[in-house]
């Protein structure tokens, strides 16, 4: 790959997410390095792991580094503040540190890495862009002619990830203001995998002041067992889960969801990667309009509304078509429309997600 054409997927990445997270293997190819990766964090909460925002090393090892290197890895430390030009392990490090450091001992060279370099790429919000590269053990270590090549990438690497975490942020923020989630009365947030919070309407707002087991401190949403809390949302990426906020026991504890949204959905996509959505509910609560709520996250069309409730009552698809005067084609595609928006893959998982909205089925 040349640098015209590492350039391009790079600017291209700013407002498209699936470019963006192609550019870090781009760079790599462009060096001819062995690995890459693309981490997202927070430096003042070094009890938070890093999000791998885009990787093409063994998933394994990203595992690995968040769960139990990532507070020891070097290139965090204090020679990783150079702002002027790339952090380089054997240069900046040593040698004789990296042969006994337990970070290289125990998991760098376990994976068969060999040779580092880095750059903290953007900051914006308090969230940091760090982009690694990597040599495999027994090759030859960066030239001075690579990392001046590299060097000179550094500015359009920067300009082009602080632009897309603007660019991100007020995608989230417009989408928000356009679901209309402060209408609902159903209280809510969205939040990344981390637990940091990128929006939360008025009713959540509301009852998150009244220190009630759940609340946001530093920026990130907080409940109480916060253990249980941080365990749904590292799976809150895959399915969907539930617990019991505050005093469990007592019959006023807040019921708290986690829902993943597809990345597609209209709110799916945060600045920090993929986002999740907190339903909060209260004991005495009167249910939200479930169709209005679905409409503001997922862009349901009222047909698509209507024939969705159709299902809610047992219907089969050709029992819908024929009460709502429709053909079975339409109703057909507009499933299929259903199971798109919402990340589905069958007609009872939609049907089971949408149950968690507050619509009940009959």
């Amino acid at each position: 790959m040349d640098e015209a054409s590492l350039l391009d997927t790079l600017y291209a990445g700013i407002s498209d997410p699936v470019r963006w997270r192609e550019a870090c293997s781009s760079l790599a190819r462009f060096a001819l390095c062995d690995g890459s990766a693309m981490l997202m964090l927070d430096p003042t909460r070094p009890d938070v792991p890093p999000m791998v925002v885009s990787s093409d090393v063994d998933p394994a090892m990203e595992v690995d580094y968040a769960t139990h290197y990532a507070g020891t890895d070097p290139a965090r430390g204090p020679g990783s503040l150079i702002t002027d030009r790339w952090y380089h392990d054997r240069r900046d490090l040593g040698l004789d540190v990296i042969r006994k450091h337990p970070f290289y001992q125990d998991f760098f060279h376990h994976y068969g890495f060999g040779e580092l370099i880095c750059s903290r790429a953007s900051e914006s919000s308090g969230l940091q862009i760090w982009i690694a590269l990597y040599h495999n053990l027994g090759r030859a270590e960066f030239t001075a002619a690579e990392l001046e090549q590299l060097q000179s990438l550094l500015p359009h690497l920067r300009r082009a990830a602080r632009l897309r975490m603007e660019l991100a942020q007020l995608g989230l923020a417009q989408a928000c203001e356009e679901a209309a989630l402060n209408l609902l009365s159903q209280a809510l947030a969205i939040v990344d995998m981390q637990g940091r919070l990128h929006f939360a309407n008025r009713p959540a707002e509301q009852l998150l002041r009244r220190g009630l087991g759940v609340s946001i401190r530093n920026q990130y949403l907080c409940a109480q067992p916060e253990a249980t809390f941080r365990a749904l949302l590292q799976q809150g990426g895959q399915r969907a889960g539930a617990m019991r906020v505050g005093n469990v026991s007592s019959p006023h504890a807040i019921q708290l969801e986690v829902i993943p949204l597809p990345a597609h959905a209209p709110l799916g996509l945060g600045p920090s990667g993929p986002a999740m959505l907190v339903l909060l509910h209260e004991p005495d609560q009167s249910p939200a309009c479930a169709s209005q709520l679905l409409s503001a996250l997922y862009g349901f069309t009222p047909a698509e509304n209507r024939l969705l409730a159709c299902l809610m009552q047992g219907h089969t698809p050709a029992e819908c078509a024929e009460q709502l005067g429709v053909g079975i084609r339409t109703v057909r595609s507009q499933l299929t429309a259903l199971l798109s928006k919402t990340g589905c893959r069958r007609q009872a998982e939609l049907l089971q997600t949408v149950t968690r909205f507050g619509w009940i089925r009959h």
